[in-house]
Formats: structure tokens, C-alpha cells, sequence
């Protein structure tokens, strides 16, 4: 129901996830703020999101959010094989669907643990803010991984602890992951995929042209 510059002030409690796709009224002086209000930690995101039980919150080519405060709270103790969501957080352009990228989103504050996976993941994405988090006790993987056409990110003044794998994984390319714009219909006709320089560099030609 959020349109571009509310705030959604969420009182202490125990909440599911929730996804945010594209909102065209949501801009430059618009952001959408989900705001975490009590004592720290007292705002809880312990169920999935209702559209993917693999992750708790989702932005699908979302825009212009704010995310503050919030305890994204995974399901995986010590020792016991991973359960629970995949991931607290998923930054994604869904651009195989959509033909964008998701962009200005600030994750502030907040901390996000005890995923099977990731705290935080993200793909095909620009213009990002990591700022004041605690990434913690990811049972395979990363605190947070930034990945696959993901640019211009600032990750400052962030914690990360305890996961199994990196603290920060970053790979990240200035434009979309190929492995996603190749299966976009808008593109065929390239012939067989084949992962070479020449055929990447065509691909990626085709694809500015289009988006």
C-alpha cells in the first residue's frame, strides 16, 4: 500500500517480511522510510516474506527505501544443520522480468543474523547504503554479499561477525549479470550462449541498446 515518501513507523513486536517492487511515485525527495521504533532490537522480522519463503524482506526493482532499525532474526542455531529463510535481505533488479535495476536503497541500522545464507544479499542494483549494520552468524555463507551487476555501493561503519564464510563478499561488475540478460527474450537472437569475450561484449552491446 506505500506510495513514494511515507513512512511506515513499525511499533516493537514480532512481524513476517514483507517485498517491495517498483513504485513510480517514490523519487528524489520521496523516499519510502520503514522505520523500527522502541529500544534497539525490539522491532523483530522473524517470518519470510509472503511472495518467497527464501527471504525475509525483498526489493524487486524497488526504489528510493529507506530501511532503519529493524531485527531481521533467522532461524539457524549453532551446530544445527541451516533451516529458516535463505537470506535477511534481497536487493534485486529482477531484471529478467522487469528490465530494471533496483536503486537509492539505504539499509540503516539494522541487525540482520542467523540466516541459512546471507544477511544481506544483492544483484543487479546501483546506488546503495550500508551504513551502521551487524551482519552475523550466517550458517554457510557471508555476513552480506554484494553481486552481479551491483555498482556504486558505500558500506561504511558496518559489524561483521561470526559467519561461516566472509564477513563481506563483494564481486561486483558495473553492469548486469550476464548469466541473467542472456535469457531475456528482448535479446535473442545472439545464437548460443557461449561465455567468451566476444560473445559477452556483443551481448552487453544489445542489451544498452534495449535498456
Amino acid at each position: 500500500m506505500v506510495k513514494g515518501g511515507d513512512l511506515v513507523a513499525v511499533m516493537p513486536g514480532h512481524y513476517a517480511g514483507f517485498t517491495l517492487d517498483d513504485r513510480a511515485d517514490a523519487g528524489d525527495e520521496h523516499y519510502i522510510h520503514f522505520k523500527a521504533l522502541g529500544n534497539p532490537g525490539e522491532v523483530v522480522i522473524d517470518a519470510p516474506t509472503s511472495t518467497d519463503a527464501k527471504w525475509m524482506i525483498v526489493f524487486s526493482a524497488a526504489h528510493h527505501v529507506i530501511v532503519e532499525g529493524f531485527n531481521i532474526a533467522g532461524a539457524n542455531e549453532p551446530g544445527q544443520p541451516p533451516s529458516g529463510p535463505r537470506a535477511g535481505i534481497l536487493i534485486n533488479g529482477d531484471f529478467p522480468l522487469t528490465g530494471k535495476l533496483a536503486h537509492h536503497i539505504a539499509f540503516i541500522g539494522n541487525f540482520s543474523h542467523h540466516h541459512e545464507r546471507w544477511g544481506l544479499h544483492s544483484t543487479d542494483s546501483h546506488t546503495v547504503l550500508l551504513q551502521d549494520n551487524l551482519f552475523a552468524f550466517s550458517a554457510m555463507e557471508h555476513g552480506a554479499y554484494v553481486s552481479d551487476g551491483s555498482d556504486d555501493y558505500v558500506i561504511r561503519r558496518n559489524v561483521f561477525f561470526g559467519s561461516n564464510a566472509s564477513g563481506l563478499q563483494c564481486n561486483v561488475d558495473a553492469v548486469s549479470s550476464l548469466e541473467k540478460i542472456k535469457d531475456l527474450p528482448e535479446l535473442a537472437g545472439l545464437g548460443a550462449y557461449r561465455p567468451t569475450r566476444k560473445v559477452a561484449l556483443a551481448l552487453i552491446n544489445k542489451a544498452n541498446e534495449k535498456f
